[in-house]
């Protein structure tokens, strides 16, 4: 992948949010998102409403969605995934006019 700024949504937009975990990881952690809907893989084993992460793990977890196609996991370095202290999300819209959101909560352990 090029860079997660050339990509955009079916309705021609992105939106991008950080996460900064405050410390260093020893090892990047592994991120999970999980969409509303969705079923989280073992490694997530928490809720939107109590975010829980495995050992070496960034969960996130969706609470609420408006006109999203999807939310990746960006490591500072444009690469997908994430970083020893922290990562980009990158939002993309599914129409081309409105509002278009994602909110909701994460985890991540060493």
């Amino acid at each position: 992948m090029g860079g997660y700024d050339s990509v955009t949504g079916s309705g021609g937009r992105a939106a991008f949010s950080a996460i900064s975990f405050g410390f260093r990881f020893p090892a990047a952690p592994t991120p999970h998102v999980v969409l509303v809907g969705q079923t989280p893989p073992p490694e997530c084993p928490g809720t939107v409403a109590a975010p829980e992460a495995a050992s070496g793990n960034l969960c996130i977890y969706e609470g609420g969605f408006a006109n999203r196609e999807s939310v990746t996991s960006f490591s500072w370095g444009l690469a997908e995934g994430a970083d020893r202290t922290g990562a980009v999300l990158r939002l993309l819209d599914s129409v081309d006019t409105g509002g278009f959101e994602s909110n909701g909560t994460w985890a991540a352990t060493a």
